[in-house]
């Protein structure tokens, strides 16, 4: 599933940077720095989530609810930082970052289209 999902994402970054090199946008690195963190982010929830339910067998919320807040708590003081510097920057990587729900899709897309054949 992360291979596929990180395949699609890879598909959006070559899309981009097409767009980017005739359009000339400027933001193209912060959009793809978004996409890189919520990839990090997803591939961080994946091994959690895996290891709360087949290793821990005591409190296993705790660690999921603590990873989650990590998570959250890092991607905000990234997104902060940025919109620091330039507010379309900052825009630039919510957009990126949300680029990443677009690859989680055509993955569950591509699976359901499998399962029904």
């Amino acid at each position: 599933m992360l291979k596929r999902v990180y395949t699609y994402n890879l598909l959006i970054v070559f899309i981009l940077a097409i767009i980017s090199y005739y359009s000339l946008v400027t933001n193209i690195g912060y959009i793809i720095l978004g996409l890189a963190i919520a990839s990090i982010n997803f591939l961080i929830n994946s091994y959690v989530t895996s290891y709360v339910f087949t290793m821990r067998k005591d409190n296993p919320g705790a660690l999921i609810y603590i990873s989650l807040i990590t998570r959250i708590a890092l991607v905000c003081i990234i997104a902060m930082g940025i919109m620091r510097g330039s507010e379309s920057g900052g825009l630039a990587f919510i957009g990126g970052y949300s680029l990443h729900f677009i690859g989680i899709l055509m993955y569950s897309l591509r699976l359901r289209k499998n399962e029904v054949v």
